[in-house]
C-alpha cells in the first residue's frame, strides 16, 4: 500500500514540475501581441502586429485616428519612434493616400470620396538589427458626413 502512495504521488509530482518547466518554455511569446503570425522568410523573420499597436516591439507608431474617424482632420502625421539604429519602412493604405515620406514619419490622407467609410493602413517596418519585418495593419473607420446623411421628419433616411 505504502508503495502505491509513494508512486501515485511520485506522478502527480513529476507531472507539475514538467507543467511548470513547460510554461517556462512557451512564455516567451510577446503579452500583448494579438493573432501575431511568425513566418522565417528570407533571413527576415514577419511578426504581423494587428491594431493593436502597444504590442511588444521595438516601434512605437502614433497616429490620430480619432481626428481621422469622425472627420475633424483630412490628414494627420503618422511618427514612428526607436531605438533601433538601422531600420527603415514603407507605409500604403487601400483607400486614402500616403505623401512627405520622412526619416521618422509620413502623412496620411482620407480618401476624397466621402462616401468611402473604411480604410487601412499598412506600414512595415524593417528591423535590419535583429532581421525582422513588422508589420501594422491600422484599421479606420469614417463616420458619416453630414452631406450624405438627410434628416426626414420620419428619422435618418
Amino acid at each position: 500500500m505504502r508503495k502505491k502512495f509513494y508512486l501515485f504521488y511520485g506522478i502527480i509530482i513529476s507531472l507539475f514540475l514538467s507543467g511548470c518547466a513547460l510554461e517556462k518554455a512557451t512564455s516567451n511569446n510577446p503579452p500583448h501581441t494579438l493573432e501575431a503570425d511568425t513566418v522565417s522568410m528570407d533571413e527576415f523573420e514577419n511578426i504581423e502586429v494587428l491594431s493593436d499597436l502597444s504590442a511588444s516591439t521595438p516601434f512605437n507608431v502614433q497616429i490620430d485616428k480619432t481626428s481621422l474617424e469622425i472627420r475633424k482632420e483630412k490628414e494627420v502625421t503618422v511618427i514612428i519612434s526607436t531605438d533601433l539604429t538601422e531600420w527603415s519602412y514603407s507605409a500604403s493604405a487601400e483607400n486614402g493616400t500616403v505623401s512627405n515620406t520622412q526619416k521618422n514619419s509620413f502623412t496620411y490622407t482620407i480618401p476624397k470620396d466621402e462616401t468611402t467609410r473604411t480604410d487601412t493602413i499598412l506600414i512595415q517596418l524593417s528591423d535590419y538589427e535583429n532581421g525582422i519585418l513588422y508589420k501594422y495593419n491600422i484599421p479606420l473607420l469614417f463616420a458619416l458626413t453630414s452631406e450624405t446623411v438627410s434628416v426626414s421628419s420620419d428619422g435618418i433616411e
